[in-house]
């Protein structure tokens, strides 16, 4: 038999390799494979762990510190879906772009990762990266089927808003300060959007998607502020570091008055709530009573004491109700 061939039935396996010892805590990756087998972790110190089942979570401690090369023996690549590495102080991955069937990679607190997007696999919906400063890539070579991403301090990403996977329901994304695009450029089906010290991002509030329940924008100084009339759904909206006048802040309040006004239904949450804080500047008015209120605070009252769907509203000085 050549060589060839047999480098060619070679098994190819997940790899993970981790910096770990006694004193960076427990090294417990998690995988979920498609259906029940058994999957076997050598933890490249002489020490391994076989578990069977379909979820298998792995533990184990080091005890000495080093630079290991994990190996999970036994499942094929293909029966891998999840793959759930938190504070593993992982710095690579091998043969990630061969997991075909692999739906959901979650790696927080790694912040010695060094991947690209371009080795994800393909069929990824659900990616988190949290404190991944070594991540690379642009968000035009993100999985298309993503519908959830969770970038978080990955100040190394790329890439404008237009490139989002267009299925996408959830966009989370902090410290990612070489993000641009337009809020107007954001998937039409997205629920949460949360953006944390993403300065180049442009557009206003009213270019949202109308199905947001959860919008968070902070320290993102180019977006303006006007209307949230259409977010009929939204339940959480948080605006804090954009140094918004008082004017911004009261048109911003003013698009919900209007709303309510005209139809007390209009926003369908139970209990919504606004949070316009930090470095934007508070309200017009005193917070009181007013028949008609004409004042920006004067409408955050009516807004908090509405007898159906009242609003919780906090502002630079102040909260209501």
């Amino acid at each position: 038999m050549s060589l060839l061939l047999l480098a060619s039935r070679k098994q190819r396996y997940l790899e993970i390799y981790t910096n770990s010892g006694p004193a960076t805590g427990t090294f417990d990756p998690s995988i979920t494979t498609a259906y029940i087998t058994k999957i076997t972790c050598d933890y490249g110190d002489g020490s391994s762990e076989t578990l069977s089942g379909t979820s298998h979570a792995f533990s184990h401690t080091y005890a000495a510190l080093g630079t290991y090369k994990v190996r999970f023996r036994g499942a094929p690549l293909s029966a891998i879906t999840v793959i759930d590495c938190n504070t593993d102080l992982i710095t690579k991955f091998r043969n990630l772009k061969k997991l075909t069937k692999c739906t959901s990679l979650t790696a927080y607190t790694n912040a010695g990762l060094v991947l690209d997007f371009s080795q994800l696999p393909a069929g990824l919906t659900d990616a988190s990266f949290n404190s991944c400063s070594l991540l690379t890539g642009a968000i035009s070579q993100l999985p298309t089927g993503l519908t959830y991403a969770s970038f978080n301090s990955c100040s190394l990403l790329t890439g404008a808003l237009s490139d989002l996977p267009t299925g996408l329901t959830v966009a989370s994304f902090y410290d990612c300060p070489l993000l641009t695009g337009s809020l107007s450029d954001l998937p039409a089906g997205l629920t949460v959007a949360r953006f944390f010290d993403c300065p180049l991002l442009t557009g206003s509030l009213s270019d949202l998607p109308a199905g947001l329940t959860t919008a968070r924008f902070y320290g993102c100084p180019l977006l303006t502020g006007d209307s949230i009339a259409q977010l009929t759904a939204i339940s959480d909206i948080r605006i804090y570091n954009n140094g918004w006048n008082q004017a911004t802040v009261d048109a911003v309040i003013d698009s919900i008055y209007q709303a309510v006004v005209a139809d007390a239904n209009h926003f369908t949450a139970a209990a919504p709530a606004l949070q316009i804080q930090a470095n934007n500047a508070a309200p017009s008015g005193v917070y009181q009573e007013a028949t008609p209120p004409t004042t920006g605070l004067e409408k955050v009252y009516y807004l908090c004491h509405l007898p159906a769907h009242a609003w919780s509203i906090t502002w630079n000085g102040g909260s209501g109700p």
